[in-house]
């Protein structure tokens, strides 16, 4: 994405590197703007991009008027025409709310980025830097046509500098911005970048790792891919954790499987990804359904892990607090995971993960009868034994998909376990509370780690 915006630039920058006060610097200048023009923006000068047809232009008038009429104004000024054109051309793809360095980022990302707002904002910075480092260079090279200041510094040494930091700044800013963006409540650029497969039990897993540190595997609930987890809490837990997330049989990337939707043979199917994959595990976070998975692997597999963290889930068996969605709509994602006070605070970022989700395709509706039915297999099974495991809990006080109250039964059965309860979040709590879970997650298992 970066390196597109710095190619999308060469034209202008080739003609500031070739161009000189002289016919033939016109000529070379000319020369070298268009052969990147079709060499580095041909896709989006095919698109209307309006920066490179500005260009087109620009050059054309240019070798026109300097190189075939040898108009002396023209080859004079035609560096004071370069920066004056870019500077207005650059404001009006912001005044009309196309940033030109967004044109050139399409190029190299997937289309749900295009509309994400920590990424057409990035882009807006991107472009108005670049726009004030060529006014700037216009304003130089007036102040030296009157002969105000050193000739070295105004024409070389200054240019050269901002169009290192315009370089410098369009690498890094993006990074910066997410990091500025997501402590303010807003989710980060998803990352589908990474993707492998792996062959298990006759099928194909689709799964990635990010991060490094000691291996947590991520296991989400139903209706979800691996692009349903939030960014943040992705970002945060990756820079203490190697993690593991990876798509259900028939979901995202992965293929469908000739084994059974029951908790027993997802935790089967996970132990062979970890053996076929050679992996070692720290521990295991189960979020809604992915906890009723994970309490079945801890029990299946004793010393498959450590510990255990359990975002929005229950124990299982006829004992547990069934669903009530009392007040609200069972079809309404925003209803169904957020309390009504949250809703507004959350919906754009949640909304923008699951357009993320949704891009690796929706779940079917045979996914969805077999997660009912491995639901239904969860709920009909007795589980009195503990695990020999330690578990982080965590429940949202106004979950009306797995009532809260489910936290007191999960409690008595595990070894050592710690409740955490959100007194205003829902069964979305962890689009909620996506810093706060991460640092508590790391506080628990890094103490297991040591």
């Amino acid at each position: 994405m970066r390196l597109a915006v710095i190619l999308g630039l060469l034209p202008w920058l080739f003609f500031l590197g070739f161009f000189n006060d002289t016919l033939l610097g016109v000529k070379f200048g000319v020369i070298a703007g268009f052969a990147c023009l079709l060499l580095f923006n041909y896709k989006t000068l095919k698109k209307g991009a309006l920066l490179d047809w500005v260009a087109v232009i620009f050059f054309l008038s240019i070798g026109v008027l300097g190189w075939f009429l040898k108009l002396p104004f023209v080859i004079h000024n035609s560096l004071l025409m370069e920066n004056s054109v870019f500077f207005i051309a650059s404001m009006l793809t912001l005044v009309i709310h196309r940033p030109f360095s967004l044109e050139y980022a399409k190029t190299k990302v997937n289309e749900v980025y295009y509309h994400h707002p920590v990424f057409i904002r990035v882009h807006v910075w991107i472009s108005f830097i670049w726009s004030v480092i060529f006014f700037t260079g216009a304003v130089l090279i007036i102040l030296y046509r009157f002969g105000l200041g050193n000739s070295t510094w105004m024409l070389q040494n200054i240019p050269t500098s901002l169009i290192l930091f315009g370089v410098l700044f369009t690498i890094f800013f993006p990074d910066l911005y997410q990091r500025v963006a997501m402590k303010g409540g807003v989710a980060s650029l998803p990352d589908l970048s990474g993707v492998k497969t792996v062959e298990v039990q006759g099928g194909v897993i689709g799964y990635r790792t990010i991060g490094r540190g000691p291996l947590l595997i991520l296991l989400q609930g139903a209706k979800m891919n691996m692009h349903g987890w939030d960014p943040a809490l992705l970002k945060y837990l990756s820079r203490h954790f190697t993690l593991l997330i990876w798509d259900y049989p028939g979901t995202g990337y992965s293929s469908d499987h000739p084994c059974e939707w029951t908790v027993e043979a997802m935790a089967q199917l996970l132990r062979k990804i970890c053996d076929t994959l050679e992996l070692k595990p720290l521990a295991l976070l189960g979020y809604s359904m992915g906890g009723f998975i994970a309490q079945t692997c801890v029990r299946r597999f004793p010393g498959f892990v450590k510990g255990l963290v359990l975002i929005s889930t229950d124990g299982g068996g006829p004992h547990a607090i069934r669903q009530t969605f009392d007040g609200v709509d069972a079809k309404d994602s925003l209803s169904l995971l957020f309390a009504a006070g949250a809703r507004a605070r959350v919906s754009q970022s949640f909304q923008q993960i699951f357009k993320t989700a949704e891009l690796e395709g929706k779940i079917s509706s045979d996914i969805l009868l077999k997660q009912h039915a491995l639901a239904q297999d969860w709920y009909s099974a007795e589980r009195r034994e503990k695990a020999d495991v330690s578990a982080l809990i965590f429940v949202g006080k106004k979950d009306c998909v797995i009532p809260a109250e489910n936290a007191r039964i999960l409690y008595a059965f595990f070894q050592l376990s710690e409740v955490v309860t959100y007194e205003d979040a829902g069964h979305g709590l962890i689009y909620q509370y996506p810093r706060d879970i991460s640092d508590r997650v790391t506080s628990f298992l890094g103490n297991m780690n040591d």
